[in-house]
């Protein structure tokens, strides 16, 4: 790569992770125009993008791009057939959107808030420390995650990212992680993320050290659209 192009492929930056593997394009590229991600599905009926809306978030206007696969799209509850090839525009923020996908299916996300200058979603933020998920270096990614959380102290997934982190790596939740995570973030944002397993919330719930249910989280992933 240089600085006036680039040339990737979406295998090259894919991230390895519960769920669908996330290709993050615009990081990777550094785009500074608009949002691009791209995520795969690793089995049959997979989500593959989460069921969420754009009001709380970014406002953006989105296209999705089917790249391979087949995938199937739900609109305000109106389900439409996704073969390779199909291209999906929602320009109103508002509207409820999400797909599922047989395994190897490919979708592309483009989005942006018209007549504002582009800024990154904030669960960006918490990007870098995914890597570390892959190798279970909880002690790398706890560190990131807690700088971005200084910059960012309301910011929902750094928070339940570094619950996660932490329980994987058999430190105490503490308290005031955990009550971020049941006040401020958590209950809003089951439906619209998934990456986000039921079966992690009780170990995030209680008001006790999470270093007893490290086998209980197993199965915690971070949790990042």
């Amino acid at each position: 790569m240089s600085d006036r192009y680039a040339v990737v492929t979406l295998d090259e930056i894919a991230l390895g992770q519960m769920g669908a593997h996330w290709h993050p394009v615009r990081r990777t590229l550094d785009i500074q125009a608009f949002g691009m991600n791209a995520w795969t599905a690793t089995e049959d009926a997979q989500q593959v993008i989460g069921e969420h809306d754009e009001v709380e978030g970014g406002q953006h206007e989105e296209v999705y791009v089917v790249v391979s696969g087949h995938a199937t799209f739900t609109l305000e509850g109106e389900a439409f057939d996704a073969p390779a090839g199909t291209i999906v525009h929602v320009a109103d923020p508002s509207v409820k959107r999400g797909a599922v996908g047989e395994r190897g299916t490919t979708i592309l996300a483009v989005g942006a808030k018209p007549g504002v200058a582009f800024t990154p979603s904030p669960w960006e933020r918490t990007a870098e420390a995914l890597g570390f998920w892959q190798t279970e270096e909880w002690d790398k990614a706890i560190v990131l995650l807690e700088e971005h959380l200084a910059d960012t102290p309301d910011n929902g997934v750094t928070v339940y990212n570094l619950a996660c982190a932490r329980a994987r790596a058999c430190i105490s939740v503490p308290c005031w992680c955990i009550r971020k995570v049941n006040i401020v973030w958590l209950p809003k944002s089951l439906s619209r993320n998934a990456f986000l397993q039921p079966t992690a919330v009780p170990a995030l719930t209680g008001d006790h050290p999470n270093s007893g249910h490290c086998k209980e989280n197993d199965r915690l992933g971070p949790a990042i659209q």
